[in-house]
């Protein structure tokens, strides 16, 4: 069966951006396929959305305007939000009795999942009433997607059903290669220098690994230079910030030249990251979230605890045990062999198969 399907999504459609590559990576597998794809994002949805004078109300009625003079002169099967401030258009459509369509919430993150996480470790303040019309996405759509079993156990409990986890894939170049010999004190970051991230515990645990290990060089895989005003002047010679790069290739020899990747996150929807950083034979430490939530500790992934001192410990014991590095680096890049966009794709289609049939068996 050929779908026709509209995507309406929040995060600009750049594909070296983690959102971006996410969301043109499924249309164009789906695509592939056979299926029309029709993606609108937010330059098309909200002109002037660097505005962010009272976005949480223009955003939610334009994609409801845009949806509803869509579905008025054409037809689809499939209507897709991306992001929570759907909540108005899913409302309202959903109670349309008429429609043939069905509605899917994609998330590569859930926001009132983000924002608990946030909350709880202090980085947020909590806000009901829109948490309350943010779940409004999820909850009243015929079908949810999440990246990561992360954040589909949180759908599950809050009985955002039917659910399916499709978890992100990587570009072609990252699959199928050797792990390669490095310097065993190269130690990786990758990710935006925000809170979010666990920069704070960063600073703190490199900081110390620098000091007590003069050969090791913490790198950041994509930043500004003023990431080094972060660090004490003393360890400032141990540390190379490397531009940002849209070139999947060099990145792959970025990650290739590192023996570990530290991924300190609060909270992460899957962590691209992560997955690419495995890919490359780099042994990670990251926080149990995202596509790290269901990994192997001590054999896929280092875990360590948001805020946990850990990390320095973990760190430690990668540069000091190469027989742990070694294993971690091989188990977790045997995991991320399977994220192929193709196996992505099918698993896509037959859930909007099996959700259109319900939906068109109860008119």
């Amino acid at each position: 069966m050929r779908l026709r399907i509209l995507a309406l999504t929040n995060c600009p459609l750049v594909e070296w951006q983690g959102s971006g590559y996410v969301v043109a990576g499924f249309g164009r597998e789906m695509r592939r396929r056979g299926h029309h794809v029709e993606t609108i994002g937010p330059e098309t949805l909200l002109p002037f959305a660097e505005q962010h004078r009272g976005r949480s109300v223009r955003y939610p009625v334009a994609i409801l305007a845009v949806a509803l003079r869509k579905v008025a002169v054409e037809s689809y099967d499939v209507i897709e939000f991306w992001g929570a401030e759907a909540w108005l258009a899913v409302s309202i459509l959903a109670a349309a009795p008429w429609r043939r369509f069905i509605l899917v919430a994609r998330s590569n993150g859930l926001e009132p999942h983000y924002q608990e996480v946030l909350a709880r470790h202090g980085l947020e303040r909590h806000r009901q009433m829109r948490r309350v019309l943010e779940e409004r996405a999820f909850g009243a759509a015929d079908g949810l997607t999440t990246v990561s079993a992360f954040d589909g156990q949180y759908a599950v409990e809050h009985g955002w059903m039917p659910h399916v986890t499709l978890p992100n894939a990587l570009p072609d170049c990252f699959l199928g290669r050797e792990i390669s010999s490095r310097p065993r004190a190269v130690i990786g970051f990758c990710g935006g220098w925000a809170a979010n991230k666990g920069v704070a515990l960063l600073v703190t645990d490199i900081t110390r690994v620098l000091r007590e290990r003069r050969d090791a060089e913490f790198r950041v895989l994509g930043g500004a230079q003023e990431v080094l005003r972060s660090f004490p002047a003393d360890v400032s010679a141990q540390i190379r910030v490397l531009p940002p790069t849209a070139d999947k290739p060099e990145m792959v020899r970025r990650y290739s030249e590192c023996a570990i990747l530290v991924a300190p996150s609060f909270y992460e929807s899957f962590g691209l990251a992560v997955a690419e950083a495995m890919a490359c034979g780099c042994a990670v430490v990251s926080t149990r979230v995202g596509f790290a939530w269901s990994l192997k500790d001590r054999e896929e992934v280092c875990h360590i605890e948001p805020a946990s001192p850990r990390l320095y410990e973990a760190v430690t014991q990668l540069l000091d045990d190469d027989a742990l590095r070694a294993t971690v680096a091989a188990g977790g890049h045997r995991r991320v062999q399977s994220l192929r966009w193709s196996d992505a794709g099918e698993k896509l289609e037959h859930a909007y198969a099996d959700w259109l049939r319900v939906r068109r068996s109860r008119l």
